[in-house]
């Protein structure tokens, strides 16, 4: 879980980091926004990457045992969700590609249960039976 949340994040992370409008702009390799908004956007989504990349470090090398980048990575992709169902499912179609949101909060749902789901300890025979 750990190496397929840090390629998610990590794609995230560089393409954003490189340039935005290149991947996700109106005529971008994946379109999730129908206009641009300048050089301030362009900073904003570079600092995101940065954040994303930090976290797929983290992700790389925390050890198999240690559940701590895993949480920290689950938090910030919960996090998102509200943001993506709003650009999804709000009423500024002008700006943002809805398709590609909805899309997107499936994947990125899933994609944080897994995160979720690889945090928690895992459950053992003789730990059930103590209850």
């Amino acid at each position: 879980a750990q190496k397929l949340l840090a390629a998610y994040n990590g794609i995230y992370g560089v393409t954003l980091y490189h340039n935005w409008v290149t991947y996700y702009g109106p005529k971008g390799i994946m379109p999730y926004f129908l206009k641009t908004e300048g050089p301030v956007a362009l900073m904003a989504w570079r600092m995101l990457g940065c954040l994303l990349l930090g976290i797929t470090y983290g992700l790389l090398t925390a050890g198999p045992k240690d559940k701590t980048a895993l949480k920290i990575a689950t938090v910030g992709q919960a996090m998102m969700l509200p943001l993506m169902a709003m650009a999804g499912f709000g009423t500024d179609a002008a700006t943002y590609a809805q398709t590609m949101w909805k899309t997107q909060l499936v994947v990125h749902a899933a994609m944080t249960y897994v995160g979720y789901s690889a945090s928690q300890p895992t459950k053992t025979r003789s730990s059930s039976r103590r209850r």
